[in-house]
């Protein structure tokens, strides 16, 4: 799907995919010792929805601008790791998802956003954490060490 810079798109195609960017620390990730593998820390700071989630979408990186999550990865201390979903998985959650460009260039025009329905906290939470068991890193270096016997 061709989409000009800074032009939502109605519709965001749900075989696409999003990435969210996170620090390398350990108030964004935590360890799953039955996954093996790093996930986005709920509670936390990881997956907060500032009235909505900011993700970015990989297709229109890579269709229109020939980029990918490797490029809008920002140097450590800053948001250096990507971790990726589709779009299809996070909107069966009960997730609705926008093209909400904040900018013409990248990553800016690739914005998208995820709202919640309206939820309790407990539920809020459960929703959190099938959002974290989604995604997977799809960019960028974890350099925290998983805990010990991990």
């Amino acid at each position: 799907m061709d989409v000009a810079c800074g032009t939502p798109v109605p519709k965001v195609p749900s075989d696409h995919h999003v990435v969210r960017l996170t620090r390398d620390h350990l108030d964004y990730l935590m360890w799953s010792a039955e996954q093996e593998r790093w996930l986005l820390r709920v509670p936390g700071n990881a997956i907060q929805f500032d009235d909505d989630l900011s993700t970015y979408w990989v297709e229109h990186l890579g269709d229109v601008h020939g980029a990918s999550a490797d490029d809008i990865v920002e140097p450590s201390p800053g948001r250096s790791v990507a971790f990726s979903a589709g779009v299809g998985e996070l909107v069966a959650l009960g997730l609705t998802v926008q093209h909400s460009p904040t900018d013409s260039v990248v990553p800016g025009c690739a914005h998208t956003s995820f709202d919640r329905p309206t939820l309790g906290p407990q539920a809020r939470k459960a929703l959190s954490i099938d959002i974290s068991m989604l995604m997977s890193v799809a960019a960028g270096v974890i350099t925290q060490l998983p805990p010990p016997g991990a």
